[in-house]
């Protein structure tokens, strides 16, 4: 779980922040931002606010009128969008692709090769919220159609 957390986090910091601090990328950014003076966020630490504040679902910004002036930043929308569903709904389905893809790398035969399996085989023995894998492509199914 603390592995999830991280990369999830760290990848979707790594994507949009170098972006975001280029001026030519992001000069909408910088025109909300010089509105919040006196308190103007750095924009990589606001990008680091906000990856963290969607993936937990707590709705926060840096930014009093949330994301609404920043409408046409799809790229930054775009991730923000994903970390919540990571975090909340699409959870389970991530969580349990996440576990099947290192079955796929470790060594057969050891004993993590034989934890992730019985993670896959009996997942509601381990963790409430990792499903088995018809309810996980329903809810995958469910999620597509909703889209």
């Amino acid at each position: 779980m603390p592995a999830y957390w991280l990369l999830m986090n760290f990848f979707f910091i790594i994507l949009v922040a170098p972006w975001l601090a280029t001026p030519s990328a992001a000069q909408n950014f910088y025109a909300v931002r010089e509105t919040q003076a006196p308190h103007t966020p750095n924009s990589t630490w606001f990008w680091f606010f906000q990856v963290v504040s969607a993936y937990t679902n707590t709705g926060l910004s840096l930014i009093d009128t949330s994301m609404i002036q920043l409408a046409d930043q799809y790229f930054m929308l775009i991730p923000i969008g994903t970390l919540i569903m990571a975090g909340n709904t699409a959870f389970p389905i991530i969580l349990r692709f996440f576990i099947w893809t290192l079955s796929k790398i470790v060594p057969r035969g050891g004993r993590s090769y034989e934890t992730l399996h019985f993670l896959l085989d009996h997942p509601r023995r381990c963790f409430v919220y990792l499903f088995p894998s018809a309810q996980t492509w329903f809810l995958l199914f469910v999620l597509v159609v909703l889209k």
